[in-house]
């Protein structure tokens, strides 16, 4: 049986777009089975965590998530409008979030035909890359589409099952916590959990340790999404 690499993230985590690429790269060099399980943003699973947490945080998860997609020139916009609707100065949650239920769901759905892992590319690339407005029009569809998804089927999924593709995103988040971590983006493979886009290149020493990577790769460079994602 192949190794498995289980790879968790959200549509609200900007550290899960910085890792996406990388983890599409070590999944073709090892040619390890990816396991891909979308779970709910910790401020919808958690909506008292950023108010109870030091106000300093959201803008230093702001700044630092900018530097990272520089230094590894990954093209990186803040999603306008956010798919949390949230004060970002008292880190209050909205009780109405218009968007992110629909993302996750979309990613859920996708992830019954083995196609999840692609959708949260398309979703993630069009939030994360600088698309203004990205909920408005045909501008899902048409990322989707890029990838040779069938938007209007997998939205029809979300209208028509949602409390199933909310157990299905509980039983992720239930999964990760049993495996060692809360956060996205989040890494098992081999026995081992690796927690946040830092933490990679551990994930590829492990990876080279255990036999499932040649020796060097943990050498191997972050490359920006291709221009057709967004």
């Amino acid at each position: 049986m192949p190794q498995t690499l289980t790879f968790f993230v959200t549509l609200r985590s900007p550290y899960s777009y910085l890792a996406a690429e990388r983890i599409a790269q070590i999944v073709a060099k090892s040619g390890v089975q990816l396991d891909f399980r979308p779970v709910y943003p910790l401020a919808i699973r958690n909506p008292e965590f950023f108010s109870k947490a030091n106000p300093a945080l959201l803008s230093y998860l702001r700044r630092d998530a900018e530097r990272v997609a520089v230094m590894n020139e990954i093209r990186f916009s803040w999603p306008n409008p956010d798919p949390v609707v949230q004060d970002l100065d008292t880190g209050e949650i909205a009780n109405h979030q218009p968007y992110i239920y629909r993302l996750t769901r979309l990613c859920a759905a996708a992830c019954r035909s083995g196609e999840g892992f692609e959708c949260y590319r398309r979703l993630s690339a069009l939030l994360f890359s600088g698309t203004r407005g990205w909920h408005t029009g045909d501008q899902l569809a048409a990322a989707m589409s890029h990838a040779g998804l069938d938007f209007s089927m997998l939205d029809q999924m979300v209208r028509d099952d949602p409390h199933q593709l909310d157990a299905e995103l509980r039983k992720n988040a239930e999964l990760q916590k049993t495996l060692g971590h809360w956060g996205t983006p989040m890494v098992h493979v081999a026995g081992e959990t690796f927690f946040g886009q830092d933490r990679l290149d551990m994930c590829v020493w492990h990876m080279i340790r255990q036999g499932l990577l040649p020796a060097g790769a943990d050498r191997a460079s972050q490359k920006e999404p291709d221009s057709d994602i967004s």
